[in-house]
């Protein structure tokens, strides 16, 4: 009995690994799989320096289509699961702050979308990462000065 308790353990362990986002570039079932655990997920990260309110994520697909994904302080809509190239804008006063560009080969495959804003000294810090199969980090970038925002 122990031993197919054990036998049941690992399987059960290296499913959920082998289940992760980062291990399935494919389109195929454990792709859909993964997709309907893990998902989509998307994160702001501000310092108190920051006005959520006055912060603005948009996404936009390769046919100009455009979504708004964060304003208010709050999560608007989900990032859809499409194919194709991506970006996600961030806005501060109604100005570009940064951007996050990636190519999502196919529909299904579950991303973590984390976008870091800060202020310091009346400047503004952008960092962005699309974590998972199709992951990038966009290059870190500054705002001078936040006044003339």
């Amino acid at each position: 009995m122990n031993l197919f308790k054990n036998i049941l353990a690992y399987a059960c362990i290296s499913g959920l690994f082998l289940l992760h986002p980062s291990f399935n570039e494919g389109d195929n079932f454990i792709t859909k799989i993964q997709h309907a655990v893990y998902g989509n997920s998307f994160r702001v990260i501000i310092n108190s320096e920051i006005e959520p309110e006055k912060l603005k994520v948009v996404w936009i697909d390769a046919e100009q289509n455009e979504l708004l994904i964060y304003a208010f302080g709050k999560e608007i809509n989900e990032i859809p699961s499409v194919s194709g190239k991506q970006k996600l804008i961030v806005y501060y006063h109604n100005n570009i702050v940064g951007k996050v560009e990636h190519y999502k080969p196919t529909p299904y495959q579950a991303h973590k979308y984390s976008l870091n804003v800060s202020s310091k000294n009346n400047a503004i810090f952008f960092k962005g990462e699309i974590a998972g199969p199709s992951g990038v980090k966009s290059p870190a970038t500054t705002t001078l000065p936040i006044a003339s925002l």
